[in-house]
């Protein structure tokens, strides 16, 4: 790879962190020290040959020591260097870098790393402190369309918890507004909005004794829940897969309320939850 002898593509400078790619293990990022240019170099066939990472001006890096490197944990391509003067991210895999008046400004950083299971990247300064900063490459969301239909407890209605947000790898809870109390139900979980195997959605139940209610969401999965008088929160860990990101998935609550109609069940509004992270 490099004896800086008869192989020598690297400066011959201080190495101070090697990062594999988590998609292509034959590029491997090779940070180095001193008050040189070039100082992130990639290779893409496993060590090889080396390129240097560091951009150009005015969107390169500084000629400063790069103490450590991050990959963000969704985004191929999306890189944060640890400098002498600050952290620097780049989104196109080294090409071009920038950096913000946020966060520890134009301090040495020993160290950048995301957390376990997030999307929230820290860097340790020397003699600074630690800060942190959510990197967040897709906003997810949380959309209710659609109308309950009415039962014992009102019209029952989806709403996000204020306190989460659907990103990957976090649990979601979702409110379940004005059900019939001490009731089983369904959370109806839908890969679809508009089809619900050969029949075409939303679906008018009102031939089959629920009149007024519409079922929007292909009931591909049901999630048992008994509601109680207090607050009523359904809750799911969303799964820490890259391949989710930006997908989709529909929810309805379906619940038991005896006495409403002659089938004895309620629908609520839908929701549309989009992945990010």
């Amino acid at each position: 790879m490099d004896d800086n002898y008869s192989l020598n593509p690297l400066p011959n400078r201080y190495v101070t962190r090697i990062v594999i790619d988590r998609w292509d293990h034959n590029k491997v990022y090779v940070c180095l020290g001193g008050f040189k240019p070039d100082n992130v170099q990639v290779t893409t066939d496993g060590g090889k040959t080396f390129r240097d990472a560091t951009g150009t001006a005015p969107s390169g890096l500084p000629d400063v020591p790069v103490r450590g490197l991050a990959e963000h944990p969704y985004i191929p391509g999306w890189l944060y260097a640890a400098t002498e003067v600050g952290v620097f991210a780049s989104e196109d895999g080294g090409k071009s870098w920038s950096t913000t008046n946020e966060g520890p400004a134009n301090v040495c950083v020993d160290e950048v790393v995301f957390l376990h299971h997030s999307t929230t990247l820290l860097a340790a300064t020397h003699g600074r402190g630690l800060f942190t900063a959510r990197i967040v490459a897709v906003q997810g969301s949380f959309r209710t369309f659609g109308t309950g239909c009415k039962g014992s407890g009102g019209t029952p209605s989806l709403a996000l918890d204020p306190s989460t947000k659907p990103f990957l790898g976090e649990k979601l809870k979702v409110e379940i507004l004005h059900p019939p109390v001490w009731q089983y139900g369904w959370m109806i979980l839908g890969a679809s909005n508009s089809q619900a195997g050969p029949v075409p959605l939303p679906l008018d139940l009102g031939a089959v004794g629920m009149a007024g209610c519409k079922l929007y969401v292909s009931p591909d999965f049901l999630s048992l829940y008994f509601s109680n008088p207090v607050k009523n929160v359904w809750e799911t860990r969303i799964p820490q897969n890259p391949v989710l990101l930006g997908s989709s998935f529909f929810l309805q609550y379906l619940s038991k309320d005896p006495g409403t109609n002659p089938r004895g069940l309620v629908l609520s509004n839908a929701a549309k939850v989009t992945l990010g992270g």
